[in-house]
């Protein structure tokens, strides 16, 4: 019995063959992939830099804007 991916998990299946793991790139590797928006490994990048960074950036962000939501 064949199984479907579909959804989120299908995307995520699609990145993985047509780009490639990403874990062992570097800021400014995801930066260069990120500008070129070639194919699905931009989208790809970004979502590596955010995970990477966004909770370092978000705390400053919510301790300026003193609200939690609008921060985020």
């Amino acid at each position: 019995m064949a199984v479907r991916a579909t959804g989120p998990i299908r995307g995520d299946l699609l990145t993985l063959f047509q780009v490639g793991t990403l874990g062992g790139l570097s800021d400014g590797q995801f930066l260069e992939r990120f500008l070129s928006g070639r194919d699905h490994g931009a989208e790809a990048a970004f979502a590596a830099l955010v995970k990477r960074h966004g909770p370092m950036v978000l705390r400053p962000c919510r301790t300026a804007l003193g609200d939690e939501h609008a921060a985020g």
